[in-house]
């Protein structure tokens, strides 16, 4: 009885895991696309205003 019952808590403890590793590199790629819009975008800022001072 007490067996089951720790086998099903390791089963979810595990999924729970898996769950929050998956949620987590969703977060990631998220800010890695944040990041990488942000820096094209400074970057296009800088251009232009180098741009317009020659």
């Amino acid at each position: 009885m007490v067996g089951q019952r720790a086998q099903k808590l390791s089963a979810s403890l595990r999924a729970t895991a898996s769950c929050l590793a998956g949620f987590v590199d969703a977060v990631q790629a998220v800010s890695d696309y944040a990041n990488n819009l942000k820096g094209a975008l400074m970057l296009v800022a800088h251009l232009a205003i180098l741009q317009s001072v020659s």
